[in-house]
């Protein structure tokens, strides 16, 4: 909805539908929404950006993002010992 400044009446701009089957992981999605007109389907008046984030289970949706968390913790420790050995091998040991 919008205000006219000059009344402060409402005016509505159109209407959103987004289908709840695109969403197939708990994570945020970044989704386009037009805005269409209240008498023409086919006339966009506006578009939203945004961005959603749906979540059906917070155990599970924690539990993911402990798993992605102790991915990149692994991957940062196989980075620190590749470079400990390099150090190690640069200075002779």
């Amino acid at each position: 909805m919008d205000v006219l400044p000059e009344t402060g009446e409402e005016v509505i701009l159109g209407t959103v539908n987004f289908n709840l089957n695109r969403i197939e992981k708990q994570e945020e999605y970044d989704i386009i929404l037009d805005i269409l007109d209240e008498e023409s389907d086919s006339k966009i008046n506006a578009t939203i950006n945004c961005k959603i984030l749906f979540i059906w289970s917070n155990y599970k949706y924690y539990y993911d993002l402990y798993l992605k968390s102790e991915s990149v913790a692994q991957s940062y420790k196989n980075v620190l010992e590749k470079s400990t050995t390099f150090l190690e091998n640069l200075n002779g040991k």
